[in-house]
């Protein structure tokens, strides 16, 4: 990807975007700051934002609530593969579920793993059904 800059003499400069920034505005180390403090450190979108402001970065409400949400499919992807790798190389496994509140409802939080790996997830049930569909990892044969 191709990026273009004017420069305060009227020159233009042409250079290549490197693949990191590539269909973002932002680089990948503040990306990724973002993301630690909203789910790691719990700060709310709109405090990250006063202080992206504070900092000179320009950004709006609606861009950082993107960068938040949208485009994680490969985490989603990781987490499914760090349970299937996990149950693969480990024996014994230890499992336990949770009442926990997930965005305002109750619900459950599973754990599966042991010493040597972890994975959770949230869902609205405790059935046998629905803990077997969480142990077999999204595999449907």
């Amino acid at each position: 990807m191709r990026a273009r800059y004017q420069s305060p003499d009227g020159e233009s400069v042409i250079g290549e975007l490197p693949v990191a920034v590539a269909g973002s505005h932002f680089g990948p180390t503040l990306r990724s700051y973002m993301l630690s403090q909203h789910y790691q450190q719990q700060v709310p979108q709109r405090l990250i934002l006063k202080q992206l402001w504070e900092w000179g970065v320009e950004i709006s409400s609606g861009q950082l609530n993107r960068l938040l949400i949208d485009g994680h499919a490969r985490f989603h992807e990781e987490k499914a593969e760090v349970l299937r790798i996990g149950l693969d190389v480990s024996s014994p496994i230890n499992v336990d579920d949770t009442g926990a509140r997930h965005q305002g409802k109750n619900g459950y939080c599973t754990h599966i793993g042991n010493e040597w790996f972890a994975w959770f997830s949230s869902t609205d049930s405790k059935s046998r059904i629905n803990f077997l569909e969480l142990l077999r990892a999204g595999q449907t044969d």
